[in-house]
C-alpha cells in the first residue's frame, strides 16, 4: 500500500501491542489505553510525558445518565459502567475529544458542563 519496502517498514517502526489496562512506556511516554464505548469497538488513551498528559477519547458516548441507564437496563456490567464514567477527562493537561450526534457520541452539553480548566 505504501510502496516502501518491507525491509525499511522494519527498521523505521517498533511494533508496541496496546493492552487495555497495562502501561505502556514508549520513548519516554507512557501510555494507558482503555475501551470507549460505541457501537464499533474504540479504544481511547492518556499518555503522559515529563509531567504532562493528553488524553483522547476515540469515538466515544460520555453522558454519565445514559451510561446508568445502560447499565439499569442490563445493557452494559456495573463493573463496565463504572469504568466509562471514570475516564480521566477532567484531570489532564489536553483533552482531545470528538462530539457528535448522540446516541453513539457524546452530546454537546455534556461537554460544556466540563469545568472552564478543561474547556482552555
Amino acid at each position: 500500500l505504501s510502496a516502501l519496502s518491507p525491509a525499511l517498514l522494519r527498521h523505521s517502526h517498533r511494533y508496541k501491542p496496546a493492552i487495555i489496562g497495562a502501561p505502556l512506556r514508549f520513548q519516554g511516554a507512557t501510555f494507558h489505553f482503555t475501551y470507549s464505548l460505541h457501537t464499533i469497538p474504540c479504544v481511547g488513551f492518556r499518555v503522559e510525558w515529563r509531567g504532562r498528559s493528553m488524553v483522547f477519547t476515540a469515538d466515544h458516548f460520555n453522558s454519565p445518565e445514559g451510561i446508568q441507564k445502560m447499565a439499569d437496563a442490563g445493557t452494559l456490567s456495573k463493573g463496565r459502567a463504572e469504568d466509562l464514567k471514570n475516564l480521566p477527562l477532567q484531570d489532564t493537561d489536553c483533552l482531545l475529544h470528538e462530539a457528535g450526534a448522540p446516541p453513539i457520541h457524546t452530546p454537546l452539553d455534556v461537554l460544556m458542563k466540563l469545568p472552564p480548566k478543561v474547556k482552555k
